[in-house]
C-alpha cells in the first residue's frame, strides 16, 4: 500500500513539475548546422582514389604493347603440338590418338596466358582494395 501511495505522489509531483517547465525549441539554423556537419564528415571519410594508379596503367600498357610487338614480329607461326601418347602397354584398350592432329596457334596460346595473367593480377588488386576499404 505504501508503495502505491509513493508512486502516486511521485507521479503527481512529476506532472506538476513538467507543466511548469517550458519546452526548448531548436534554433532556426539547427537543421542547416546538422547538414553542414554531415557533409563535412562525408567529405573527410570518402576518398576518391582509383583502384589502379596511373603508373600501373602505364606499366600494364607497356607490357601489353611489348607482348603485341613480339607476337607480330615473327612472320612464321608455330603451332603447339601435343606429344603423341603411346597406349601399347594396354592391349585390351583400343584408343585412337585424339590429340595427334590437334594444334593450337601460338597467338591463341599467348592470348590465353596473357588474359589469365591479367585476371589473377586483378584478383590481387581487388582483394587488397576491399581489405583496405573494410578495415
Amino acid at each position: 500500500m505504501e508503495k502505491n501511495k509513493q508512486y502516486v505522489e511521485e507521479d503527481a509531483f512529476l506532472k506538476k513539475y513538467l507543466q511548469e517547465i517550458k519546452l526548448d525549441s531548436p534554433r532556426s539554423s539547427f537543421t542547416e548546422n546538422i547538414l553542414d556537419l554531415i557533409l563535412k564528415e562525408e567529405k573527410s571519410i570518402v576518398k576518391n582514389t582509383p583502384l589502379i594508379s596511373k603508373k600501373m596503367w602505364f606499366i600494364a600498357a607497356g607490357f601489353l604493347a611489348t607482348c603485341v610487338f613480339f607476337l607480330f614480329k615473327e612472320k612464321n607461326t608455330t603451332s603447339l603440338r601435343f606429344p603423341e601418347i603411346d597406349f601399347s602397354f594396354i592391349p585390351s584398350l583400343q584408343m585412337p590418338t585424339i590429340f595427334g592432329s590437334f594444334t593450337i596457334s601460338s597467338t591463341i596460346m599467348y592470348a590465353v596466358v596473357g588474359f589469365s595473367l591479367m585476371f589473377f593480377i586483378q584478383i590481387v588488386f581487388l582483394k587488397n582494395h576491399f581489405n583496405k576499404r573494410f578495415d
